[in-house]
């Protein structure tokens, strides 16, 4: 289970801190404060997923999950001073953009 939790995280790294870096966030300090946020909330995320998907199934399990980390991550963002002038809309596409992959990864057999 560790070793699915740091694939995990590491692929959200590789997506989101380069697309972090897209979108505006170009210091190192702002770098660095995508990779804390996604260390904080990808591993819980992904935990508290396995631990509720047996009870619940699909979107009910996902959705929500999901939704708290985009909560969280923009609330981080805004909070730490981000240049960004919508840090929830920022989070939002970041988390869509690498759940779709690791959906794309993990069902399409990319890797």
């Amino acid at each position: 289970m560790i070793h699915a939790l740091l694939v995990s995280l590491a692929l959200t790294l590789a997506i989101e801190v380069p697309a972090a870096w897209l979108l505006g966030l170009r210091t190192r300090h702002m770098l660095g404060l995508a990779v804390l946020v996604n260390c904080l909330t990808n591993p819980l995320v992904v935990y508290l997923y396995w631990l509720l998907a047996p009870a619940v199934s699909g979107a009910a399990v996902w959705l929500p999950l999901e939704a708290a980390a985009v909560l969280a991550e923009g609330a981080l963002y805004r909070s730490c001073g981000a240049p960004l002038r919508h840090p929830f809309l920022f989070s939002l596409l970041l988390n869509a953009l690498s759940y779709g992959l690791g959906v794309l990864i993990q069902y399409g057999r990319i890797l």
